[in-house]
């Protein structure tokens, strides 16, 4: 998500080095706190309040967050996170529907869990997607459609307790480079054609 912001020494240089490099100089810096690393390259740490308040400052045209079917969103935005049950539970909401430039969709509470129809409405109205993610969700089945997200990055899928199967068409994600199916228990097994996401760097 950062490529254009992060900068290897050399050409060498994998771009998880590279981030870890930054990612020690923010904490360094006293811009992050409460540091700790978990497993491989996930960590969790706090952003610092006056970083946080800066953060909001200057992403305040592209991030949104819809807590209301109500509210009136600005065609500047680019990534949203919903923490409304009663908007991912249902159909996709008018005030985002032409939303076609959206680069980002997220649910950040375990609580709200995306529908099947308001996957599938995502999924086929956000083309440019680069990153989505479902973790958590009530989704039984992934829509045949995320073949379409040429641009995506990184999918999520964590916790989908009820999901069998990946469509073959996930392979099509020449982009991705992240693929998450942490306790997916129903999951039988993996699409045919996995060894066509040439770009995947970590898969989980």
């Amino acid at each position: 998500m950062a490529q254009g912001f992060l900068q290897p020494c050399n050409e060498n240089e994998e771009m998880e080095t590279v981030g870890m490099r930054y990612l020690k100089e923010l904490v360094s810096r006293s811009f992050f706190q409460d540091f700790e690393q978990k497993i491989g390259y996930f960590y969790t740490f706090k952003m610092h309040d006056l970083m946080h308040d800066l953060a909001l400052s200057v992403s305040k045209n592209e991030c949104f967050t819809v807590t209301s079917s109500k509210q009136v969103i600005s065609r500047k935005v680019r990534h949203l996170s919903f923490v409304d049950a009663n908007i991912v539970r249902g159909v996709l909401p008018n005030l985002i529907v032409n939303f076609d430039h959206l680069r980002t969709i997220f649910f950040p509470f375990y609580e709200e869990r995306p529908s099947q129809s308001f996957v599938k409405s995502c999924i086929s109205k956000f083309s440019l997607l680069r990153m989505l993610d479902l973790r958590n969700s009530d989704i039984e089945v992934l829509p045949k459609s995320v073949g379409n997200l040429k641009q995506l990055r990184y999918l999520d899928l964590a916790c989908n307790l009820k999901m069998k199967k990946l469509p073959n068409s996930i392979c099509k994600l020449q982009s991705l480079q992240t693929l998450i199916l942490i306790r997916c228990e129903e999951l039988q097994q993996l699409p045919r054609d996995i060894g066509h996401l040439i770009n995947l760097r970590m898969l989980i």
